[in-house]
């Protein structure tokens, strides 16, 4: 819609070029509609950016209570005692849940999001 509109304010442009430069007016008129135009073209952009922002504050908030879990989980299986088959596996999927986080953190972090 907004390249519609800024085609529309050049093609009027470009058929009064005579006229444009004459009238002060109708430079006056172009300059508004022009502006519109912008501001047309970058306000849907930033309730998109908040939205955006909110996803990644909740994936953010979402991943530090995945980790508090695990890291609640891991306190409850470590404990002395005689070595079994468990205690050596629970270890094994333990660090391969802490790598899924740390990949998954990564990720999220790496997720940038411009500022309007």
């Amino acid at each position: 819609m907004t390249v519609a509109y800024l085609g529309g304010v050049l093609l009027v442009f470009l058929l009064f070029p005579s006229f444009f430069l004459t009238n002060p007016s109708f430079q006056g008129l172009m300059a508004f509609f022009l502006v519109i135009g912008i501001i047309m073209f970058f306000l849907p952009l930033n309730s998109l950016h908040k939205k955006m922002q909110a996803e990644k504050s909740d994936n953010q908030r979402a991943l530090g209570h995945q980790f508090l879990r695990m890291k609640q989980a891991s306190q409850a299986h470590s404990g002395d005692g005689p070595v079994s088959v468990d205690k050596v596996e629970n270890p094994i999927v333990e660090l391969l849940r802490l790598k899924d986080f740390e990949i998954t953190d990564r990720k999220l972090a790496s997720i940038t999001y411009m500022a309007l």
